[in-house]
């Protein structure tokens, strides 16, 4: 796996890993590596049969909407591609972007906006509760960039993302 790391990153090429074992040390090789890296989060096709096929891609929508994204493995298979033609627009419809992994893997952050400025119904809200703290940990950021913020960070917000916080402001 050593090897591999070495030519994706020499390449400047990233690795997802599809977690095929629960014995994997894939991703964590790549992180060793710097290579970017990521994990399906849902397998669509496990299984060729186009209900359950259905229920894996409603899955990572679900995962989609409680993480902010989701990584989703199939194969080139017709069942598999009738689900998505069909189903594809519908999760559009609804507001899904669909992305290359590419895109999602070029680096991984979170801006804070001051929630003052959203409105009453979030103003209240603290960027250190254990909600804010899992929505913000299931994304994964590498770096948490904080823009008018009127909170402080305390040190578990901070250790979430392993390049730090960067504090933005008028002053």
């Amino acid at each position: 796996m050593s090897n591999i790391a070495r030519v994706l990153k020499e390449k400047k090429l990233f690795f997802i890993d599809s977690r095929t074992t629960g014995e994997t040390i894939a991703e964590t090789t790549m992180e060793v590596f710097g290579v970017p890296t990521a994990r399906r989060n849902v397998f669509l096709d496990n299984e060729d049969d186009e209900e359950k096929i259905l229920k894996q891609l409603m899955e990572l929508a679900e995962r989609a909407e409680r993480s902010g994204s989701a990584i989703g493995i199939g194969h080139v298979k017709l069942k598999t591609l009738n689900v998505l033609e069909e189903e594809i627009p519908r999760l559009q419809a609804k507001g899904f972007v669909f992305e290359f992994v590419s895109k999602m893997l070029r680096i991984k952050f979170w801006i804070i906006v001051s929630f003052s400025s959203l409105g009453s119904k979030v103003s209240s809200a603290s960027i250190n509760s254990s909600l804010s703290l899992n929505k913000i940990k299931n994304c994964n950021p590498d770096l948490l960039v904080s823009i008018l913020g009127n909170q402080i960070f305390k040190r578990p917000l901070i250790d979430l993302a392993p390049k730090g916080c960067i504090n933005l402001h008028t002053a």
